[in-house]
């Protein structure tokens, strides 16, 4: 895939991400449950882009 069409797609992507972290931080009626809904994905896919990044499949960020 060109650098230009994963970038475009890295982005539309987070905003649809986003919006969806909002509406169900939102939705939750305890804090707890809305601090750890949104921080145990946050912890996976920084794990997950950290172990690209280590692994050379990344793109250099």
């Amino acid at each position: 895939m060109p650098q230009s069409d994963a970038l475009m797609t890295a982005l539309l992507a987070s905003g649809a991400i986003y919006a969806a972290a909002v509406l169900w931080a939102f939705s939750v009626k305890s804090i707890d449950k809305a601090i750890l809904g949104l921080l145990v994905p946050a912890l996976l896919s920084g794990s997950f882009a950290l172990v690209m990044k280590l692994s050379g499949t990344g793109t250099g960020l």
